[in-house]
């Protein structure tokens, strides 16, 4: 076989697969950037618990500010970053139009294996411990609140307590934000 016959079936398969995947891409690129989008919001439900933000368009970076189709605040969503054992913790803390908790969630953190990562929803459930808390309620039990520290992580719990008591102390005293979504009622 000839060289030029050679490169002639290597261009043509060449330009075969190129049109398959092509045509793979078409086909699956509407149902990839729906996941993507999908994904994207899935940290918002966790912490406000509406299923209604995971159909948000828009930007899903915090801080952000939801309001109904009316255009009151249903919730705000931000980051605030906690010093815990090993380093920086960030959390992600979602707060109502009353100025209560919906949620918290530590979405990064280098705390230790075992015993610090029980900060972590997918390891333990003591985060849910600030699920529709109040200002006056985040605090230590020992301290006035009703927040338990995590035995043998103390470092880490009186971190994420006192970064999530500082960031709904924040909130609380800000005036309302411009609404950066909307959900449908």
């Amino acid at each position: 076989m000839s060289i030029a016959a050679t490169a002639w079936r290597l261009g043509l398969a060449g330009a075969v697969v190129a049109a398959a995947l092509g045509g793979v891409d078409a086909l699956t690129r509407a149902r990839i950037q729906a996941n993507e989008q999908r994904v994207r919001f899935v940290p918002l439900v966790e912490v406000t618990g509406d299923a209604r933000l995971a159909n948000l368009r828009g930007s899903s970076a915090p801080p952000l500010t939801v309001c109904s189709v009316s255009g009151a605040p249903l919730y705000s969503v931000f980051v605030r970053s906690a010093r815990g054992y090993a380093g920086p913790i960030e959390l992600l803390i979602g707060v109502d139009a009353k100025n209560r908790l919906t949620g918290v969630r530590a979405i990064s953190h280098r705390e230790t294996a075992g015993i610090g990562d029980a900060i972590d929803t997918r390891k333990s459930l003591w985060i849910h411990a600030f699920d529709q808390r109040r200002l006056a309620d985040i605090a230590l039990i020992g301290d006035g609140g009703s927040i338990d520290a995590i035995s043998g992580a103390s470092v880490t719990s009186r971190a994420v307590i006192k970064g999530v008591h500082d960031a709904l102390e924040e909130a609380v005293g800000a005036p309302p934000r411009n609404c950066s979504n909307v959900v449908d009622e």
